[in-house]
């Protein structure tokens, strides 16, 4: 019972459980009978772990054209400014919202940093409004993010974004610029700057817990593996700079994902990049992990693939159902210059997908083309994000670019194969 006598009375319903659709009708008793209401229908939120590596958060339900959702706000700006597209639910309404980081390529965006944008859904998954009051004092960021990644670095359970410094080296800014957190607070949203991390700037980021002490720390590439490093979170969004955990050689880094890849508990580093010229790297890597280091006296190389010297983004997944995961490493053009050390011959020119499984004896082979078809092209320009989940939500998996302006998708038919659509 919620209540005597008359007028309007609330019921708090308790122990529901997420995502579960509750049909409910209201009920008057007296003395001559309970009458029940009409049934309603309610269905409860699904919350969202932002506790989870970045990896896993990159995925979500929405397949957008990032840059449609500012123009429709009247807002327009550079390719690189859709790929700073963070999805998280940013109000806690259970709907998944998007995030910007205007950028600049130019040194005088330190000088003049650009807000943030962070667009509302409003529940239609269709339509995304400006807000501008979620996030206080919006003092913006470098202006050179080249990505970001989605995940709860301060512990209250609301989603964060990282936002790598990618950077400028000019006069303006001889040393790079640096990197921001946006981070909930009681007030919204607030922005904090990373002036202290160590330079270059940043070519990419990912985070995960990695030592599994319950809370998220980020590992930050550079075209030098000398700078990559990770950064060690208190649990409360603050962060050390850590070396040491990291140990190993090479340069020309670009992707890193923290992915549990053999499914021990322990998050794995895949690294990739450049694999062109003697100082690059020798391949991409698994770094497998033990909560402690990732070093290359533990390590998988994976194999390369001639004239497709660059890698930009990995996606992992069971694909065949045999309780082991495959990588797919996302690549394009890349032929070392017969005159180094000039610019590389077909460089980011076209895109290639190579599929790769480990094999009885630990090393991963190349099965490309038996689980794919069409999937290059020595034309065009690359995919610079690929993602890997059900998308279209009828039962087959797909492979995709997440921004559906390229219009770039395979999916896995029934006899296994993967075909562009």
């Amino acid at each position: 019972m919620d209540g005597l006598g008359i007028g309007n009375f609330i019921s708090n319903l308790k122990n529901l459980l997420p995502g579960t659709t509750y049909f409910i009708k209201a009920y008057s008793t007296n003395i001559v009978g309970t009458t029940y209401g009409p049934i309603k229908s309610i269905k409860t939120l699904v919350l969202k772990n932002y506790l989870l590596p970045s990896y896993i958060l990159r995925k979500s339900d929405l397949w957008l054209d990032y840059a449609k959702i500012p123009q429709s706000n009247g807002i327009f700006n550079n390719f690189w400014y859709t790929q700073t597209a963070a999805i998280a639910d940013f109000n806690g309404d259970g709907f998944d919202d998007i995030s910007y980081a205007p950028t600049s390529t130019s040194g005088i965006a330190v000088l003049n940093p650009i807000p943030i944008e962070i667009y509302l859904n409003d529940k239609s998954n269709e339509k995304f409004i400006l807000d501008k009051t979620i996030i206080s004092q919006n003092i913006g960021t470098s202006g050179t993010s080249i990505r970001s990644i989605i995940g709860d670095f301060n512990g209250d359970g609301k989603p964060d974004v990282f936002y790598p410094d990618g950077g400028t080296n000019d006069i303006i800014v001889p040393n790079g610029q640096y990197a921001s957190l946006l981070l909930s607070s009681p007030l919204g949203y607030e922005i904090k700057y990373l002036n202290g991390l160590i330079k270059p700037v940043h070519t990419r980021t990912t985070s995960g817990d990695f030592d599994n002490d319950g809370d998220l720390d980020i590992f930050v590439t550079n075209m030098g593996a000398v700078n990559c490093y990770f950064l060690i979170n208190d649990g409360k969004g603050n962060f050390t700079v850590d070396k040491s955990i990291f140990q190993s050689k090479g340069d020309a880094i670009l992707p890193a994902e923290l992915i549990d890849v053999d499914k021990d508990g322990f998050l794995d580093l895949l690294i990739g990049g450049h694999t062109m010229y003697t100082n690059d790297m020798e391949c991409n890597h698994i770094f497998w992990g033990n909560g402690k280091t990732f070093s290359d006296l533990n390590v998988s190389n994976l194999p390369n693939i001639p004239g497709w010297g660059v890698s930009l983004d990995f996606a992992v997944e069971d694909i065949d159902n045999d309780g082991i995961n495959e990588v797919i490493v996302n690549r394009t053009g890349g032929i070392p210059s017969p005159t180094p050390p000039d610019t590389p011959l077909n460089f980011y020119v076209g895109y290639r997908l190579q599929f790769l499984k480990k094999d009885a004896s630990n090393i991963y082979r190349d099965i490309s083309d038996k689980v794919a078809m069409d999937y290059f092209t020595i034309t065009g320009g690359a995919i610079n994000k690929i993602q890997i989940q059900d998308i279209d939500k009828n039962g087959k998996l797909d492979i995709f670019d997440p921004d559906k302006n390229q219009n770039l998708r395979w999916e896995r038919d029934t006899d296994g194969i993967f075909r562009k659509k």
